[in-house]
Order: C-alpha cells, then sequence, then structure tokens
C-alpha cells in the first residue's frame, strides 16, 4: 500500500477539528442541561418552602384569580358618596366620587389623620376631642355610613381583584379607600362612645374589624398587608377609651399574629418577582427581544438568594433587629457582578419589627380593658408583677399607684417608628375615659 501524504502544513486534519467542535458542542449541552436541572431543583425547593408556609397551597391555589364582587362595587358607590374614592384609578366602569364630594373629604383628610394619629400617642386614658370641622364634617356624612354598615352587614363579605398570576404586572386595588374609609368609622365611634352610646360604637368597631379582616384576608401582598396593620394601630385608642371591653376584641387582639402576616407578604414579593422570572412574556425595562433570557435569569436568581433570607428572619431576635444594618449585611453577601440582585433587595426589612411592636400595642390595650374591669369590680391592689408578653424576651410589668395601675414593658425594642407609640399606659380606677 503506497504511504498517505503529509498533510499541509497549517491545515490540521478535519477529523481533529470536527471532533473538537462537538466535544465543545457537547460540553455546552451538557452545561445546559446540568444548569437547567439545577433551576429546577431550586424552584421545587422554593415551591416547597412557599407551600409549607401556606399549608400545603402554592400562592395560586391559596390566593386564585378573583374579580371583584358585588360587595366592592357597592362599597365603591357608597364610598363616592361621601367623598371617598375606592376605586382604582384608570379603570372603567368604576364610580369615582363626584369632584365637589372628593373636594370635601379632601378639605378634612389630613386634619383627620392627624387627629387619630394623635390619640395614638395616649398613655393615661385621657384622648384629644376631635375638631368642631371633623364633628362637622362626621355629622354630614354620618347617614353614608350608616348605609355602608348597613351593606356590609348584608354580606357577603367583600372581595378584591386579584391576579398574583401576573406576577410583578399584579394590579392592585386602592386599599387607600378602605383606609380613608375606616378612619371615618373610627371617628365616628370614639364620638358615639363620648355621647355615652357604647353598643353603638361597638357594633361600628365590629364594622371596621370585619371589614380589616376581610381586606387582609382577600390578598397577600405587602401593600395590603401594610394598610391592614395600620387600621389595627388606629382601632387601639378607640378600643381602649371603652370603659367595658367590648364583646370579643380581648380574645381577638390576642390572636394577631402580624408577624406571620408580614412574612407571608415578603414572601409573596418573593414569589411574584419568581412568577416574572417564569413566565414567557417581556421582562421589566424594555429589553430587545434576543436579549430577554438575561433579565429573566437576574431576576430568578436575586430570588434564589433573597428566600432563604426571608425563611431566615425568624431564627433573628426581633427586639434587636436593625433593618438597615441587616440590608447591608445581606447586600455584602451578593456579588457585585449581580446587579439586578443588588437592586432589587427588598429594602422592606423594617415592616417585620413594625408588626410586632403593632403586635405589642395590641395585647397592651387587651390588658387594659381586662385591668379597667378588674378595678371597676372593687379588685384589690395588684403586688408587682410580670407577664410574659407576644415578643419573646419582652414582658409586661405591672406597677400598683394609689387608684390605679400602671402597665408597661420591661424593655424595648430597636425599632421605632418616627412617631413612636408609647408602650405603657395608666390604667385607672373608675375614671372616666375620653
Amino acid at each position: 500500500m503506497p504511504p498517505r501524504p503529509p498533510a499541509l502544513p497549517g491545515r490540521p486534519p478535519r477529523r481533529g477539528c470536527l471532533r473538537r467542535i462537538l466535544a465543545a458542542a457537547g460540553l455546552l449541552v451538557l452545561a445546559f442541561l446540568a444548569l437547567k436541572s439545577w433551576r429546577a431543583f431550586v424552584d421545587r425547593r422554593l415551591d416547597a418552602s412557599w407551600r409549607q408556609s401556606l399549608g400545603g397551597a402554592s400562592f395560586l391555589e391559596r390566593y386564585p384569580d378573583v374579580q371583584d364582587n358585588a360587595t366592592v362595587r357597592d362599597l365603591e358607590k357608597l364610598g363616592a358618596a361621601i367623598g371617598i374614592d375606592m376605586a382604582p384609578a384608570d379603570t372603567p366602569g368604576h364610580v369615582h366620587p363626584a369632584p365637589g364630594a372628593a373636594r370635601r373629604f379632601g378639605a378634612i383628610q389630613e386634619r383627620l389623620k392627624n387627629f387619630l394619629s394623635t390619640n395614638e400617642l395616649s398613655t393615661d386614658g385621657t384622648f384629644k376631642p376631635p375638631s368642631p370641622e371633623l364633628v362637622a364634617f362626621l355629622e354630614s356624612v354620618r347617614p353614608g355610613l350608616d348605609a355602608i354598615r348597613t351593606r356590609l352587614a348584608e354580606g357577603p363579605p367583600p372581595v378584591w381583584a386579584r391576579n398574583l398570576s401576573a406576577g410583578l404586572e399584579t394590579r392592585l386595588p386602592n386599599y387607600l379607600g378602605p383606609l380613608m374609609l375606616q378612619r371615618l368609622l373610627l371617628l365616628d365611634a370614639g364620638q358615639r362612645l363620648r355621647a355615652g352610646h357604647a353598643n353603638e360604637a361597638t357594633e361600628i368597631l365590629e364594622t371596621s374589624g370585619r371589614l380589616n379582616e376581610a381586606m387582609a384576608d382577600n390578598n397577600p401582598t405587602l401593600a395590603c398587608q401594610l394598610i391592614a396593620l395600620a387600621v389595627i394601630r388606629l382601632q387601639q385608642p378607640v378600643l381602649r377609651s371603652f370603659p367595658r371591653a367590648p364583646a370579643g376584641w380581648p380574645e381577638r387582639l390576642r390572636r394577631l399574629d402580624l408577624q406571620s402576616r408580614i412574612l407571608r407578604a415578603f414572601r409573596c414579593v418573593a414569589f411574584s418577582i419568581h412568577r416574572t422570572a417564569s413566565l414567557d412574556r417581556p421582562a421589566p425595562g424594555g429589553w430587545p427581544g434576543w436579549a430577554e433570557p438575561f433579565p429573566h435569569w437576574m431576576l430568578w436568581d436575586s430570588i434564589r438568594r433573597v428566600a432563604p433570607v426571608i425563611e431566615d428572619l425568624p431564627k433573628r431576635d426581633v427586639r434587636v433587629f436593625d433593618a438597615k444594618a441587616f440590608e447591608r449585611e445581606q447586600k455584602a453577601a451578593i456579588p457585585r457582578w449581580q446587579i439586578t440582585a443588588r437592586s432589587v433587595f427588598p429594602d422592606y426589612w423594617d415592616t417585620w419589627p413594625r408588626s410586632a411592636h403593632s403586635e405589642l400595642e395590641a395585647e397592651l390595650t387587651a390588658l387594659i380593658l381586662e385591668e379597667r374591669e378588674r378595678l371597676a369590680a372593687g379588685g384589690p391592689p395588684l403586688p408587682f408583677h410580670q407577664r410574659p408578653s407576644r415578643v419573646k424576651g419582652l414582658s409586661w410589668i405591672y406597677e400598683d399607684l394609689p387608684g390605679a395601675t400602671v402597665l408597661h414593658l420591661d424593655g424595648d425594642m430597636v425599632y421605632q417608628d418616627q412617631r413612636p407609640v408609647p408602650l405603657r399606659f395608666t390604667v385607672r380606677r373608675g375614671a372616666s375615659v375620653g
């Protein structure tokens, strides 16, 4: 057999080149399959974690997409009649207040907010009465408020539109409308108490409680939960004004689990971003079509990093939790190349200790009502004692004074509002409240 001619200089054999190309392609395919398998593993782990927090259901199973029910639509009409806009903006088919009604409510809106916020700071049961302007406005809209209470009593409970399946593009209802309505309801309840009509005040407070529970149960998003949290805080001064505990309220206050609701809201934010990263649609930010996989991947990777942080949060001591320091610590652990994860890293961590503080405020109200009834029944002075609070590591201290009992915590939390609500109260024997 004649010898094979040598290959020309600078031209490697074709078979060797083809093998290298095929090997490189095979490695890319293996890397792609490995990456896809790893992502599926992470997705299963995230889903299992969220299901565990929701009693076995997924977010979309627990909170399926729904439309406004008839009660919500009726509330929009009744709210609009007294100047409260309860409908989402730029949505056809919804009812908004007439300009005159909106102006009248807008004129007292800031005064109403400041009045209720001021009463949150009372530590002895002395609550500032509303201004004549607030009283006059309340009298003018009281028939409308009564119509709203009647409609809510008829049922069914309001169900607002919800579409968590849209991910970050979910459209939120106008939850500020129910907040404005709650402020008027609580103003009305306080005025009825001042007039000596405790039963009427109790009925209004019950409407406030059920409306807030319906809203909080309807949607796990952080915006909804923060509004519900704000309403719970607004209810406390009114509750502390009652000479006797309204039926069922001390137990309701003790059952509040606001920290768990806020943690669920954190998980819902993570779910929404994960959902957006998984949908076959353009990612937020106006990326060109050829680059779409990149923002989807970055969003997914950011949640892969944030989700364990959320699950680890309850292991921390909420008493000494510093939200800003925590955010710096977690951001420092994210690689600098992960621009998306660093830019979308949450800044809402202070709402967790805020929810714990609100639980303490509600628990203090329950203790105030309990102690007020004990003193009214002629109970003897209590020796110095303490009882555990809802927040691990903090206890309520009872101090006996002549004709009064002072309730306060034996410590404090690092978290403080811009206008800190005191966690102490003086319950006086036989004193009128208002």
